[in-house]
C-alpha cells in the first residue's frame, strides 16, 4: 500500500520522491486509504500485482513426452512461474515449502524417487547394476 501511495503522490500529485516519502512518514493504513481516495482510487480494487508485487517460483508440472518406444508418457518438468500473491501469510509457504527447505540433495531426490516408484509399483534397477 505504501508503494501505491508513494507513486500516486509522485505521478498524480506532482511530488518529488523525497516529498512523497516525507508525506507518508508515520501514516497508517487508514491514512493511506484516504490519500488514495482523494485521487479517486480504491486500494481494494487494485490488481494483485500492484498490491502484492511479484515473486518468481519454480513449479513442477507434468508434461506429455514421447519415449524411445514412441509411447506418450508423463514427465515432471520444472517451470518458472510469476505469482502475484501475499508471501507474508502461511498459505504461500504451505504451497511452496521447498523454498524454505532449500534445494533437494541428490540422496533426498533418489530416496523420494524410490518411494514414488514403489508407490506406483515400478521396480528399480537390479542389485549391482546401478552405475553410480
Amino acid at each position: 500500500m505504501y508503494n501505491t501511495c508513494f507513486w500516486t503522490l509522485v505521478d498524480k500529485g506532482g511530488m518529488t520522491p523525497k516529498e512523497a516519502e516525507k508525506r507518508l512518514a508515520g501514516t497508517f493504513k487508514k491514512d493511506k486509504h484516504e490519500l488514495l481516495y482523494g485521487f479517486d482510487m480504491n486500494y481494494n480494487n487494485e490488481l494483485e500485482i500492484f498490491k502484492k508485487g511479484s515473486v518468481l517460483v519454480r513449479d513442477k508440472v507434468l508434461v506429455d513426452v514421447v519415449d524411445s518406444q514412441d509411447a506418450v508418457v508423463k514427465r515432471e518438468k520444472i517451470v518458472v512461474s510469476i505469482k502475484h500473491c501475499d508471501i507474508i501469510r502461511d498459505k504461500f509457504w504451505q504451497e511452496h515449502p521447498e523454498i524454505l527447505r532449500g534445494k533437494e540433495t541428490r540422496s533426498e531426490r533418489k530416496r523420494r524417487e524410490m518411494e514414488e516408484n514403489t508407490e506406483r509399483g515400478v521396480v528399480g534397477p537390479k542389485s549391482g547394476s546401478d552405475p553410480a
